[in-house]
């Protein structure tokens, strides 16, 4: 999957260039979390509109950290998810 869009503070807490995507090796989860935080976002978004979670996510220190993270499907006027 791939997520469109992330907020300013995911660029200037993590340090991550916006051109990095979420299959990228320089993902920011931690990696006894990828995992579980894929197959719970394929689950949700295969039967969902909304995603929360929490995981540990690297900072730009190199520090994982406890996140709540939320997400959002975007949907056309028809209701059917456009996009995540």
């Amino acid at each position: 999957f791939k997520i469109d869009w992330y907020n300013d503070w995911w660029y200037s807490q993590l340090g991550m260039d916006p051109a990095i995507n979420w299959d990228s090796a320089a993902t920011p989860v931690h990696p006894e979390d990828v995992q579980r935080t894929r197959e719970l976002a394929e689950n949700v978004f295969r039967h969902s509109d909304s995603l929360e979670m929490y995981q540990r996510i690297r900072d730009k220190s190199g520090e994982y950290r406890w996140h709540y993270v939320k997400g959002v499907a975007i949907k056309n006027p028809q209701g059917e998810i456009t996009k995540w």
